[in-house]
């Protein structure tokens, strides 16, 4: 599958991954994230949208924060061979586990720099929704939203795993999994869980959402 990096991580062989980024070690990401988001949090580059709602569970909300990256960063990030979504194609818990330890290290830095939302929300809920449970990374809203397939369609399918790319082979453009896309606002978005602000209590929304990734590459 790829090299072992201290025992917790992988990187996937570029012959099998296929999508070239320059070579970062996977543990870098956390230090190399937490770099650039307390540069942009000191110039107010950091955009944290207002609560949002669950659409499926009445009364609970969460945080979503946009935090924007360099072009390289971004696309070692999410579409190199030793990131986001090459450590769910290793494995759903190797994935799930890079996502944890990079919440941990990141959400923090916005929870304390209050003066980013505390118009649009307190410091608890912010705490509680960016450290809950289920919060995770993902493309930004420009890519996600579905006005967006048109754009996905017209690039490259430039990664070669071979499970994403059995899955994906018989399904009608865009194949998304196998899509190396940058969104122009160069940002990733870390959405938090979606709490009960009266309760705390947290609702995972997506629960096949690290199997998806792991199988197909997308969610």
């Amino acid at each position: 599958m790829g090299e072992t990096v201290s025992g917790l991580f992988q990187s996937v062989e570029p012959e099998v991954w296929g999508h070239e980024t320059p070579p970062i070690d996977p543990l870098a990401f956390e230090q190399e994230l937490a770099g650039e988001l307390t540069q942009r949090v000191v110039e107010f580059q950091v955009l944290s949208e207002d609560r949002e709602p669950c659409r499926d569970k009445l009364g609970y909300y969460r945080v979503s924060v946009n935090i924007p990256l360099s072009s390289q960063l971004l696309n070692q990030f999410l579409n190199g061979n030793s990131g986001y979504r090459a450590q769910y194609f290793t494995g759903i818990e190797n994935g799930e586990r890079f996502n944890r330890m990079l919440v941990e290290r990141i959400a923090p830095l916005i929870v304390e720099a209050e003066d980013l939302y505390r118009d649009r929300f307190d410091r608890l809920f912010c705490e509680r929704s960016l450290l809950g449970p289920f919060t995770k990374f993902w493309y930004s809203k420009e890519i996600t939203d579905p006005s967006a397939c048109e754009y996905l369609s017209g690039l490259p399918e430039v990664i070669h795993a071979g499970t994403w790319v059995s899955y994906w082979r018989e399904r009608p453009k865009p194949r998304k999994g196998l899509l190396a896309p940058l969104p122009e606002d160069r940002c990733v978005l870390l959405n938090g869980t979606f709490i009960h602000p009266e309760t705390g209590d947290a609702y995972e929304q997506k629960p096949e959402r690290s199997r998806h990734i792991h199988e197909c590459g997308w969610t």
